[in-house]
């Protein structure tokens, strides 16, 4: 955004909820491009374009960097993906690794509650 001379904002998950923040706002009939670097689930992406929708913007084109999801995800807007790279999840009682005893391990913090079902 700064490079392209836009306004250029992001949310934050507060109590895992996707929550505007430090000033940031969204104003009625702002068109936006909504922008991820990785895409598994889409969920944080649907979480964004609910936010958007509830600031009654227009959301022109949702980019994301990496898709790692099989077969790609619909979310009811334009979307551009820039590297396909699929990749498999496993439900806890269907991981090899899991079933083997290899532990799990989370790195990063994005304040996404772990299924564990």
């Amino acid at each position: 955004g700064r490079i392209l001379g836009k306004k250029h904002i992001f949310a934050e998950r507060i109590d895992g909820k996707m929550e505007l923040r430090r000033g940031f706002s969204i104003k009625s009939g702002e068109r936006i491009v909504i922008v991820e670097d990785v895409i598994t689930t889409g969920g944080s992406v649907f979480e964004l374009t609910h936010l958007a929708e509830e600031h009654e913007a227009e959301i022109i084109q949702i980019v994301n960097l990496v898709d790692r999801s099989l077969e790609g995800i619909d979310f009811g807007y334009p979307a551009t993906t820039l590297q396909n790279l699929p990749s498999e999840s496993y439900k806890p009682d269907e991981c090899l690794l899991c079933k083997q005893g290899v532990p799990l391990t989370m790195r990063g913090r994005t304040g996404k509650k772990m299924e564990t079902e």
